[in-house]
This record gives structure tokens, C-alpha cells and sequence, in this order.
């Protein structure tokens, strides 16, 4: 009879841990797709255009700045303006934040690492969960980063050449 309960507990605690092993690779899944859909988007993301545009508009604002000294000017060249500083502005916050591009990879090697670990069973089985949730909240929050970078991205390569072309022949005149 003790031969059989030992035996009943040693099927019941690897059913539980298969269970639990499914349960983790099923999450690694969710992160790595995660992970993967955020570097492909990344990948499109030209930072060598961004920061083209972002020159050319600084320098646009500061020629402007340079010839139109008084404080009155027209609505219609305000809003053209104000298109151009707004580039500014999308595109100085993207660069503040470029380097969440850079953690996808080293996130990429963390999950990886954590999946070995948890597949060899090696470390504290014990804080498995902890470790998982760690790295889901992580994950949740460069997939945030990257959906703010990326909005800041969007917005500052957005085309306003209408106001470009404006605010130059305006400069030009």
C-alpha cells in the first residue's frame, strides 16, 4: 500500500509539473511573438531619416527665428509653424528614448535564457512563477516604450512639406 502512494504522489506531482512546464511554454510563446512583432516594426524605423528631418527643421525654425524679429505674424504662417515645431518636438522625444530599440535584443536573450532554465529545471523551482511574471511585466512595459517610441516616430517624420515649402518661400521673399 505505501509502495502505491508513493507512487500515486510521485504521477500526481509530474502531472502537475508537465502541466506547469505547458502552462510556461505557452507564455514563452506570448513573449517571443511579442518580441518578434516589435523588432520587425522596429526594423522599419529609418533613425537616419528622423534625424535628417530633424536637422532640417531645426534649422528651418532658427532661419525663421533670425529674419522675422517682430512678435506679429499671420495665423497661416503660424500653423505652419507650429507643423514644423511639432516635428521638432516627436522627433527630440523619439531620440530620448531610441535605446528601447537596443532592449528588444537583450530582452530576446533574457526570455531565452529563462526558457533554458525552466526546461532543464535548473534554479529555485520555487520562484519560476515570480521569474515568468518578472519577465511578462517587462515585456509589457518596452511593448509600452516601443508603442510611444514609435507614435513619436510617426508623428515626427509625418509629412508637412506644404509647411516646408511655405515657411521657405516665406523666408526666401
Amino acid at each position: 500500500m505505501k509502495i502505491f502512494s508513493v507512487f500515486l504522489l510521485l504521477f500526481a506531482l509530474s502531472a502537475c509539473l508537465e502541466m506547469k512546464q505547458k502552462e510556461y511554454h505557452a507564455d514563452f510563446e506570448k513573449m517571443e511573438t511579442s518580441l518578434n512583432t516589435m523588432q520587425k516594426i522596429g526594423e522599419t524605423v529609418d533613425s537616419s531619416k528622423a534625424r535628417e528631418v530633424l536637422i532640417a527643421h531645426q534649422d528651418l525654425i532658427d532661419s525663421l527665428k533670425a529674419k522675422y524679429t517682430s512678435d506679429t505674424i499671420s495665423v497661416t504662417m503660424a500653423q505652419h509653424i507650429e507643423n514644423i515645431k511639432y516635428t521638432i518636438y516627436c522627433l527630440q522625444h523619439f531620440f530620448q528614448n531610441y535605446a528601447a530599440f537596443g532592449d528588444l535584443n537583450m530582452k530576446k536573450t533574457e526570455v531565452e535564457k529563462l526558457k533554458k532554465m525552466i526546461s532543464n529545471g535548473d534554479g529555485n523551482r520555487e520562484n519560476y512563477d515570480e521569474l515568468m511574471q518578472k519577465e511578462k511585466d517587462s515585456i509589457s512595459n518596452l511593448k509600452n516604450n516601443f508603442e510611444e517610441l514609435l507614435h513619436y516616430y510617426t508623428e515626427g517624420t509625418r509629412d508637412f512639406s506644404a509647411s516646408e515649402q511655405f515657411l521657405k518661400s516665406e523666408l526666401n521673399a
